[in-house]
């Protein structure tokens, strides 16, 4: 049965299309969204696959196959692997796609794939997983996690993904200074971090008296590592805690990305903020690398080297530092997803998150002869998506409805918040089909970057 016969549906002319395995319930539909406690990210790549007209109903014409289920959810082999199962023995695509390759599935959890089973990592060798977590190799201060030192992510086979700030935790990103209308600060710190820095929940067991095991090894030991070094250093604002994140950000001009127990999403709000993050987690790639790299517009640094971190940020010429802001205000609207959850900055949504993805995949339709590092060096329409320069520059784009974070929101400056009686209290998803839909009649009209 066509199941978009009559609907007046488009598919996207840039691709790529995928089709959506219709699985039974109990592995979808009737698994409860508020019991999943790391954010719903294969709901949210599902409603966009319709309204973003990815979706096909034609397995025949698919370039990908998308397996909708969570990971996070269906962790245990017992619930995981008859899903898998399921795909291989009713379709012929798991097979004639050389055992699974082409295909893509979420994996929310903290440590993405090294939090699944053994069994069903082998069976998934050739899949694409969606992850929040980017540890591509082996790594001293992680052993706990490794099955046979396989590695979490693969580069080339699954995409690191950014966290969607979405929680009441995340709230405050809708005062970005990126946003034209919101209030500006004078960036008079150096460099910001505040958090747990030996992991225990206890802010007074702070580095040299971490000495507990699970304390040496959270975060990967940069957390700490940064905290010993800098945390008396003039200019610099390194705390086990703030009363005011949304104030720190604005007010820095570098920023810790931080992983934690397992990813973190320190990095990614700073970009929000315009705030330049600086990465030093060896092994790890954070979101969307290294199809984006993020010393580009960030600073990378070997765990070793944290000790000089002072003097190579102290180091750049306000020249740097203003290149550094302009290209983080950029690669801010890559990490939200602002299609599905509303604007933070004034932004149309051309290159949020999930498009970003979608460029992605048609890069591995177009060129599968190239590293994902190659991408942007190599393919003019890749790179100008990356640069935030859109595909028609002569279309008119109207910005996306801003964030629905609360009640009251009005009051405060943002008369163009989502609507509020479509929201998930629990987990904002957005509107039905996303945030581009809010002003779309029904979902099958939503705008189109193509």
């Amino acid at each position: 049965m066509e199941v978009l016969a009559g609907s007046g549906y488009r598919k996207n002319k840039r691709g790529p299309l995928i089709y959506i395995y219709e699985v039974p319930p109990e592995y979808h539909v009737k698994r409860d969204i508020h019991k999943v406690d790391r954010p719903p990210l294969q709901l949210a790549v599902l409603e966009r696959l319709l309204t973003a007209g990815h979706r096909t109903a034609d397995p025949d014409e698919a370039d990908f196959f998308y397996i909708p289920g969570s990971a996070r959810d269906l962790k245990k082999s017992f619930l995981l692997q008859p899903l898998l199962s399921y795909v291989a023995n009713m379709w012929p695509y798991w097979n004639q796609t050389g055992g699974g390759r082409r295909h893509i599935m979420p994996a929310e959890g903290d440590v993405g794939t090294c939090e699944l089973p053994l069994k069903v990592r082998l069976f998934t060798e050739n899949v694409t997983w969606l992850e929040f977590w980017g540890m591509y190799d082996f790594h001293p201060h992680w052993t706990q996690i490794f099955h046979n030192r396989i590695p979490c992510m693969v580069p080339g086979r699954d995409i690191v993904v950014p966290f969607m700030a979405m929680s009441s935790h995340d709230r405050f990103v809708i005062e970005t200074p990126l946003h034209p209308r919101n209030k500006k600060h004078n960036r008079t710190n150096t460099f910001f971090f505040a958090g747990g820095v030996c992991g225990s929940g206890n802010k007074r067991a702070l580095p040299p008296h971490c000495t507990f095991y699970k304390q040496v090894r959270y975060s990967g030991g940069v957390r700490q590592a940064v905290y010993l070094h800098f945390h008396n250093r003039t200019g610099w604002r390194v705390r086990p805690g703030t009363d005011d994140y949304a104030r720190d950000y604005a007010s820095s001009t570098f920023c810790l990305a931080a992983a934690g127990g397992g990813w973190g999403k320190r990095g990614i709000v700073a970009a929000m903020y315009g705030c330049i993050p600086v990465a030093a987690t060896d092994m790890l790639y954070e979101a969307f690398e290294p199809e984006l790299d993020w010393s580009r517009f960030g600073v990378r640094i070997a765990q070793k080297d944290i000790p000089k971190l002072a003097d190579v940020i102290e180091g750049f010429t306000p020249e740097q530092v203003s290149d550094m802001q302009a290209k983080t205000a950029c690669a801010a609207q890559h990490l939200h997803w602002s299609t599905n959850l509303g604007g933070i900055m004034g932004e149309t949504g051309e290159f949020d998150a999930f498009n970003t993805i979608m460029a992605i995949l048609r890069m591995r339709k177009k060129r599968p002869d190239l590293k994902p590092g190659q991408y942007y060096a190599e393919d003019e329409e890749f790179r100008n998506f990356v640069d935030c320069k859109p595909y028609r520059p002569s279309a008119l784009r109207t910005p996306l409805c801003t964030m629905y974070v609360g009640p009251g929101m009005e009051p405060r400056g943002f008369e163009d918040a989502c609507p509020t009686a479509v929201y998930y209290f629990r987990r904002k998803m957005g509107p039905p089909g996303g945030a581009i839909c809010a002003n779309a009649n029904g979902t099958i009209g939503c705008p189109m970057f193509d």
